[in-house]
């Protein structure tokens, strides 16, 4: 459910409102205190992430172990990667540096995940690549090569940049979660 309260316009407006002194999200608090608070990320585009997110979400919830044929993963992959593709050429998102980590965080869990289907299933064999991160400026927890920074037409596949931490899991299900239990 998209929130549509005009009065919310960034995912640190929507923290600051409904999850800093609410109870019910005590488990992530530090986790949403460290990451979320210094964010300033539009909520319209925070929602069209989720989007991406969700899709990846289906294909790892679509994997059955014992169906080697892995039915549906190449489309759902497909429609991932053009979310991202038109993710990608917003420059409101390629140029900000949180959006950035998300982007790469999202890019290291897909081509995880497209390697596993690779490998193990029979009907994922035309999973596509995940598209380049453009960027002018990314800095994630300060490892940006100097040949990087301020170069506007430089670009990175997302396996080039790390993210600060593990998987999708860790970090952007307790942020993406929020917009879909509003």
């Amino acid at each position: 459910n998209q929130i549509s309260n005009e009065e919310t316009t960034t995912l640190k407006d929507f923290y600051t409102k409904y999850i800093k002194d609410n109870k019910e999200h005590v488990d992530y608090k530090d986790h949403l205190d460290n990451k979320i608070y210094s964010m300033n990320i539009d909520s319209e585009k925070i929602y069209n992430i989720y989007e991406a997110f969700g899709i990846l979400c289906k294909i790892y919830t679509a994997h059955n172990e014992n169906d080697k044929k892995c039915t549906n993963c190449s489309q759902n992959a497909e429609e991932f990667v053009q979310k991202i593709e038109k993710l990608n050429k917003d420059p409101s998102i390629t140029k900000n540096e949180s959006y950035s980590k998300i982007l790469s965080t999202l890019s290291d869990d897909y081509n995880c995940l497209k390697d596993h289907y690779d490998n193990n299933c029979n009907g994922c064999t035309n999973i596509p690549n995940f598209p380049e991160i453009k960027t002018s400026q990314i800095s994630v927890e300060g490892s940006t090569p100097s040949h990087v920074q301020d170069n506007p037409d430089s670009s990175l596949q997302g396996s080039e940049v790390t993210s600060s931490s593990s998987s999708v899991a860790s970090k952007l299900i307790p942020v993406l979660s929020i917009f879909a239990i509003s």
